[in-house]
């Protein structure tokens, strides 16, 4: 990630925990560096829910999941 900045409060759940949703802490924006399909260097921006997906899957690059920042355990949705 380049840079990140405000902050937001988030809803999320994980394909790899059906059915668990949690409150998690999250950036407004972020600015995030990644090859595209022809291996070239892009720079993409994203805000409110995009900028959640983007934090989220680096993440797991990292080894880590969404139940590792959650603030708040939810009940089904």
């Amino acid at each position: 990630m380049i840079s990140q900045s405000g902050v937001q409060e988030c809803v999320e759940g994980c394909l790899s925990f059906p059915n668990r949703f949690v409150k998690t802490i999250r950036p407004q924006k972020v600015t995030i560096q990644a090859l595209n399909e022809y291996g070239e260097e892009i720079i993409v921006d994203g805000e409110d829910e995009m900028a959640k997906c983007f934090c989220h899957e680096l993440e797991h690059l990292d080894g880590m999941i969404f139940l590792d920042k959650a603030i708040e355990e939810l009940s089904a949705l």
